[in-house]
């Protein structure tokens, strides 16, 4: 079952490309680079070449834009594969969709330290909604979030759906008001703007016209500093509450919200299961029974354990999926909870005789 969301969309060309003569020198030697299938040795010699961090990401953009190319029979997958979107994946290939595009980005970089997330969102081409999801990247950079897309300075699919590698300069460290033009994150955080837009507003043409994201808003700059103390999970759930209360009635936001819901149960599921499966490895002393220090420790673990059970099921019980193979997985999950629970009442029965 999938636990995180995979978008993808077919876009169009747009204007603003670089053509190869105005590449620099450092450009195009990490063009010539061959990753070899290798994230590992692909980032060594991109880091071979420069040192600095921002020509780092700079080179990720240029390397990933000149040697991935966007797979269109993939993007009309109703089902995609995730496998095909992971990094080593899709350096063998050669091919992704938009989220293979960012994890890999996001990937190199990870191991240059940077700080770097995935963006689920919306866009729009020629200033025309589409209402499929698309996967951009923010980066942690000189001491502020910066926006990137890799896939649209990659190229696009033209009017006979034939891809064309096109590499354009204007999804790189894009400003936040141009980026809002055609891009839409789910998490208004990342709209950087100090008024974030609501998305039925955003989807009208035009609309700059009666809105201004420099108005005094919902400004998340204090929230953004905490995102470095966040692990995944809490950033997700997070921007899945943030879209929720912008935008209640959107269908992409409470599907990123009801995902968030899963991942949220299956990490506290994972939790207690770790606990139990523990518990139930431990050497039982041959002959002796276990002192009162390690029956009070193992209640207390069990009882842990139960709590994040209970926890999970919580979320569970929240979920609702579009896809009915989905939601048949969420409710085995929650049925092992609950034996879960059962084996665990059982077991602090038997302790605490």
């Amino acid at each position: 079952m999938r636990t995180l969301l995979v978008f993808c969309f077919i876009f169009l060309l747009a204007p603003a490309y670089c053509p190869a003569d105005e590449l620099s020198e450092t450009d195009k030697k990490v063009i010539a680079i061959k990753s070899g299938g290798d994230t590992e040795k692909l980032h060594k010699a991109i880091t071979e070449i420069t040192s600095y961090k921002a020509e780092q990401v700079r080179a990720f953009y240029v390397w990933i834009a000149h040697h991935i190319s966007y797979d269109v029979p993939e993007s009309k997958n109703p089902q995609l594969n995730p496998v095909k979107q992971e990094p080593s994946t899709v350096l063998k290939s050669s091919k992704a969709v938009c989220h293979g595009y960012s994890r890999l980005f996001q990937e190199l970089c990870n191991k240059s330290g940077i700080p770097c997330l995935l963006v689920n969102g919306y866009t729009k081409t020629a200033d025309q909604f589409n209402p499929a999801g698309h996967t951009w990247n923010v980066i942690f950079l000189d001491n502020s979030w910066k926006l990137i897309d890799v896939t649209w300075g990659a190229g696009g699919v033209n009017t006979s759906n034939r891809y064309v590698k096109e590499f354009s300069e204007r999804y790189f460290l894009t400003a936040p008001e141009l980026m809002l033009e055609d891009h839409y994150p789910l998490d208004p955080v990342w709209q950087l703007v100090s008024n974030p837009v609501p998305v039925k507003i955003w989807k009208k043409k035009n609309w700059q016209e009666n809105f201004d994201v420099k108005a005094n808003g919902s400004d998340y700059t204090e929230m953004r500093s905490q995102l470095m103390q966040m692990d995944e999970h809490g950033i997700r759930w997070a921007g899945a509450e943030r879209g929720k209360q912008l935008n209640p009635d959107d269908p992409l936001t409470d599907e990123e919200f009801n995902f968030a819901l899963v991942a949220k149960g299956n990490e506290a599921h994972k939790k207690a299961s770790d606990i139990v499966i523990a518990y139930s490895k431990k050497p039982a002393k041959a002959g002796s029974r276990p002192t009162a220090n390690e029956t009070k420790e193992s209640v207390e673990n069990l009882q842990s354990a139960k709590v994040l059970y209970e926890e999970a099921i919580s979320y569970y019980t929240k979920v609702k999926l579009r896809e009915s193979r989905d939601m048949r997985v969420i409710e085995q999950n929650r049925s092992a909870a609950k034996n879960n629970i059962a084996f665990i009442n059982q077991e602090l029965k038997r302790l605490k005789l």
